[in-house]
């Protein structure tokens, strides 16, 4: 999935909350500018980041975070299940 930002990312971002890891991975960074009109005659032009980008949340003790962490363009499409 593609995601935007008005700031730029860090690659891989983890939080850890209650035994909860999540992580946030942007790769491939493009940025572009957008331009929105102002009330009235104006137009405001904004630059924004671009990422390939993928949620994972999962039991911090049961995700790859240090494999995460090195090679975050492997878990783009990463998707944590539960093992019942």
């Amino acid at each position: 999935m593609k995601a935007r930002f008005s700031q730029q990312q860090l690659p891989v971002k983890i939080i850890q909350k209650d035994g909860t890891a999540y992580v946030y991975i942007c790769q491939n960074e493009t940025q572009g500018q957008e331009t929105y009109p102002d009330m009235g005659e104006g137009q405001t032009t904004e630059t924004y980041y671009e990422y390939d980008y993928n949620e994972i949340i999962g039991p911090a003790d049961a995700l790859p975070l240090e494999d995460i962490q090195a090679h975050p363009e492997q878990y783009l499409n990463y998707e944590y299940t539960e093992n019942k």
